[in-house]
């Protein structure tokens, strides 16, 4: 797990529920004075004094309190999917925390293990060199793992906008990671315009871009190429990277993007990567997708312009 972002986790979500929470209180204690008691306003305001109180989301499932056609109605059924998404949200978060703790474990108990078997037997200084080595990495994965997790939790609140050139991005992206696509025998190329304009956080899609880039290049061979395009389309900008490895299975596409993924585009520790590349494309109001492609993966953030 090389960071990961609590998925679906939304702090504006909560607050919103606090407020239709306190809203609903006040509109229960007006009714229930002009003397509409109990029934539906009183189940609709119990449960706003629950939500606002702190207590997990229970989604309203009675008919008579969901049934009609009247104003109340209509707010009783928004109220009611608002808390479904509520509790979607609460347990995705909580799967995401206890994938987490796993994950944490693993270069832990390597570390442990490494670092006993050195201090319980004599051992030549090879040997000892070699599992201090171990061990060193198992602790650089663990600070990998901490970085990320930071990283991809400022990605998800902090994108900051700005006007900015995407071109010239896409353009630093192609540079940096030329002298290891040389390495690897692969040609990087670039398709965009001479330059176009946009509200974006350039640091955020710079990184992005370049896990994408990082996933396309370990899924080519040598001689192969990766392209990365710009393109607009109506109200949308368009920032892919494709490349000509195996592609994705159609039935692979959204979980390529969720944190511990570990399929064959996920190249970085716990399948990070890409989940890092949605939460930025999520932080600009856009999302991340795979696009058909007759050959290779093509990757895509798609922004509003």
């Amino acid at each position: 797990m090389e960071g990961l972002a609590q998925p679906g986790f939304d702090v504006g979500a909560l607050l919103a529920a606090a407020l239709a929470g306190a809203a609903l209180t006040g509109v229960g204690a007006l009714l229930v004075r002009r003397g509409e008691r109990g029934g539906r306003v009183g189940r609709l305001a119990a449960r706003a004094r629950e939500l606002t109180a702190g207590k997990a989301p229970r989604p309203i499932t009675s008919p008579d309190v969901l049934a009609g056609s009247d104003e109340l109605a209509e707010l009783a059924r928004a109220f009611h999917a608002m808390e479904l998404k509520l509790l979607e949200e609460r347990e995705a978060r909580e799967a995401y925390l206890d994938r987490a703790l796993d994950e944490l474990k693993k270069p832990l108990a390597l570390l442990g293990a490494s670092l006993e078997m050195a201090l319980n037997r004599r051992r030549e200084v090879p040997e000892l060199a070699a599992a201090l080595r171990d061990s060193q990495r198992e602790a650089a994965r663990i600070s990998r793992l901490a970085s990320r997790i930071v990283l991809l939790q400022t990605m998800r609140r902090k994108v900051r906008l700005r006007p900015a050139d995407v071109c010239q991005v896409v353009r630093m992206v192609q540079q940096a990671a030329l002298p290891a696509a040389m390495q690897q025998g692969l040609r990087l190329q670039v398709e965009a315009p001479p330059e176009l304009s946009l509200r974006c956080d350039p640091d955020a899609l710079a990184l992005a871009l370049t896990e994408l880039v990082t996933n396309a290049m370990q899924a080519s061979r040598k001689g192969g190429a990766v392209r990365l395009s710009v393109e607009t389309a109506g109200d949308k900008v368009r920032l892919g990277v494709v490349d000509e490895g195996p592609g994705v299975a159609r039935d692979r596409r959204r979980a390529i993007f969720e944190p511990f993924n570990r399929g064959p585009l996920a190249w970085s520790p716990a399948g990070m990567g890409l989940a890092l590349v949605r939460e930025v494309a999520r932080g600009h109001g856009g999302e991340a997708k795979v696009v058909d492609e007759e050959v290779g993966a093509h990757l895509e953030i798609e922004l509003p312009s």
